[in-house]
């Protein structure tokens, strides 16, 4: 694990700290095969640093480890960093973790995903890295013993737990949402985002921002739209683009279609959205309906995938929008709301079901392609035929947008086992909507929700995904009148579809995670824990994602918390790794440094490293420190 620390002479008022991925740099082994290693099987391994400014002494003074009794069951490693800056600083944070990992953290991850049998547990002591400035002092601890993995097959999982855990994330604002529909004035934004933060939704996907059309004065609607939505909520939305199809007729507008996303992605488009205009709405110069399997944009959903761009599309509508027109219909109160949402006339429209086996032939077609089937793969009425499409397409998603009062209606056992078995393949999305009225999956004539009901809208979504209540009213009422039962998904699964499928999905993109630093007036002597009252004032923030590949680890989460005084920044972290792997003897009388040799410098083994940068715009100029659990350091 690594950690970069920079800080300006000059702190804005917020005092936060910004998550940043480091630049580049090979990644270095949590835990290595025939390495020298001290395991404490007996006792929790204490121990700790203070280094002195540089401009003064710059000398080390090591504290002693101080062994206590085992616990069979804590799990966490804590490490304590106080810096002392001249003045009071805005720091930035980058941390990752690295590759590799030891065999029983994964097999206890697979149980914790699969009910699998867990193996018998070796304790293992850990590697966290932090790095430093000629004007710091620092005071570490770390503390590391047994790693106790929880227990919790996916039937056997308590709600309870599972509500507590969920609650934790939306209390430390976590969730994506990657279906939400927000127009472009400071007022639906704000109204947007306060509804966000009451409800817990840390980050959302804005589908349609616009297209990247120069307008008159040089600027398309998707620079505009975004610009402002950054400007206002920056690391709140993350923007999609749309296709302009003018000049569909032209021979060459394959290949302009192919430019409108280079240009998107030059833009900072996170995808291309879709809407419902394929076979239904979209028609060539000739009146005749284009179809989402025209040749001609073959090129352009092969230029997403090379851009790695998701496809979020939708095609066709709810079975009932082609039943007969009229009160018999079950979604009779949507239609006769919006009667162009009706597309039962087979003179005027194909049918549905040609629709969505389209759709399948251009996915089949693209595999190098992510196309998220937004509303549960646009049928969530037959999950039979969303089981073999999500089998057969590796490269196809669902989102949950506007689908749990469908979805609701079957059978929660066969839908749960659905979930665990494409557990990695479905989004968290709602279709909220703010405009000048809130629309919260739907809506028609009634009057228009309050922000009261956005949060009653949200927690319905909690109900549904979390716990095992059977028969009551899901939260689009105008979608039809019945009630619906939950799912009761175990954790490691909800919270892939709460936010760690969409991170994957949407890694290169995603802002940088911030963690603000807590105001305290008095200051207090570290010791090695968290258990300072003060350390609870201070949010939060999560590292548990590899640089590689983006995929999850919470076995392996670190937890960072920043406090500030006047006098003193101070970095808190819990670390879940049991083994530290060392260099024995340790070694005070010389550097343990040789760019030369490979394996021998102490970074190739398990230590704390931070990288302080003095100018938060040049982060690549940075001091570096490192510290080995058994208290030998590297000052670079």
């Amino acid at each position: 694990m690594r950690a970069w620390l920079n800080s300006p002479t000059q702190p804005p008022p917020s005092q936060e700290a910004l998550l940043r991925e480091r630049p580049q740099g090979p990644d270095r082994a949590l835990f290595q095969q025939n390495t020298p290693a001290t395991d404490q099987r007996n006792a929790w391994y204490t121990s700790g640093w203070r280094v002195r400014n540089r401009s003064t002494a710059g000398a080390l003074q090591r504290r002693d480890a101080k062994p206590t009794a085992d616990h069979p069951q804590v799990q966490r490693a804590e490490a304590v960093t106080h810096l002392l800056p001249t003045e009071p600083p805005f720091y930035r944070l980058a941390r990752t973790v690295d590759n590799r990992v030891c065999p029983e953290c994964k097999a206890a991850a697979d149980h914790a995903q699969t009910g699998w049998p867990q193996p018998p547990r070796r304790r293992r002591f850990g590697n966290v890295m932090p790095k430093l400035n000629p004007t710091t002092v620092i005071l570490m601890g770390v503390t590391a013993f047994h790693l106790a993995m929880p227990s919790s097959g996916h039937g056997r999982e308590r709600v309870e737990a599972v509500q507590i855990q969920a609650q934790q994330w939306r209390a430390e604002h976590r969730l994506i949402d990657t279906h939400q529909h927000v127009g472009f004035t400071k007022q639906h934004l704000t109204r947007a985002v306060k509804i966000m933060d009451a409800v817990g939704i840390g980050l959302a996907v804005n589908l349609g921002t616009g297209s990247v059309t120069p307008g008159q004065d040089g600027i398309s609607e998707f620079e505009r739209n975004k610009r402002l939505a950054d400007a206002l909520f920056p690391g709140r939305f993350l923007h999609t683009m749309l296709l302009d199809y003018r000049g569909w007729d032209e021979p060459d507008f394959a290949v302009r279609a192919a430019r409108q996303i280079q240009e998107g992605h030059r833009l900072g488009a996170v995808g291309l959205k879709e809407f419902k205009r394929f076979g239904l709405t979209l028609r060539d110069g000739q009146g005749r309906l284009i179809q989402i399997d025209d040749p001609k944009l073959d090129l352009m959903w092969a230029r997403c995938g090379e851009l790695g761009m998701p496809v979020f599309i939708h095609v066709a509508d709810p079975k009932a929008f082609w039943d007969p027109y009229n009160e018999k219909n079950e979604r009779w109160k949507e239609l006769r709301d919006h009667p162009g949402w009706w597309f039962g006339d087979t003179n005027k429209y194909p049918p549905r079901m040609a629709l969505l086996e389209a759709l399948n032939r251009v996915v089949a077609r693209h595999p190098g392609t992510t196309f998220v089937g937004v509303h549960f793969a646009n049928n969530a009425e037959d999950l039979d035929w969303v089981e073999r499409s999500l089998d057969k397409y590796p490269n196809l998603m669902a989102d949950l947008a506007a689908r749990i009062p469908e979805l609701g209606r079957h059978s929660p056992a066969k839908l749960r086992r659905l979930f665990i078995k494409h557990q990695d393949r479905i989004l968290f999305g709602t279709d909220f909507m703010v405009y000048d009225r809130l629309i919260l999956g739907s809506s028609g004539k009634e009057p228009p929700p309050t922000d009261v009901d956005a949060e009653v809208f949200f927690a319905k979504h909690w109900r549904w995904l979390e716990t095992r209540d059977r028969n009551w009213p899901h939260m689009t009422p105008i979608q039809g009148d019945w009630t619906i039962s939950a799912i009761g998904l175990p954790t490691a699964v909800l919270r892939k579809i709460y936010f760690d499928n969409a991170r994957k999905l949407l890694a290169r993109y995603l802002p940088a995670p911030r963690v603000r630093a807590a105001r305290i007036e008095t200051d207090f002597a570290i010791d090695g824990t968290l258990q300072h009252p003060a350390w609870q004032r201070a949010a939060p923030a999560r590292i548990e994602y590899l640089t590689r590949d983006y995929a999850a680890r919470p076995e392996l989460s670190t937890e960072v918390r920043l406090l500030w005084s006047p006098n003193y920044l101070y970095l808190g972290y819990r670390c879940p790794y049991t083994r530290l792997t060392v260099f024995e003897p340790p070694q005070f009388d010389r550097k343990r440094f040789d760019l030369s040799r490979p394996g021998v410098s102490l970074w190739d083994r398990d230590v704390v490293e931070a990288f302080i940068a003095p100018d938060p715009q040049n982060v690549r100029r940075y001091a570096e420190f490192e510290v080995a659990p058994t208290s030998e350091r590297l000052d670079l």
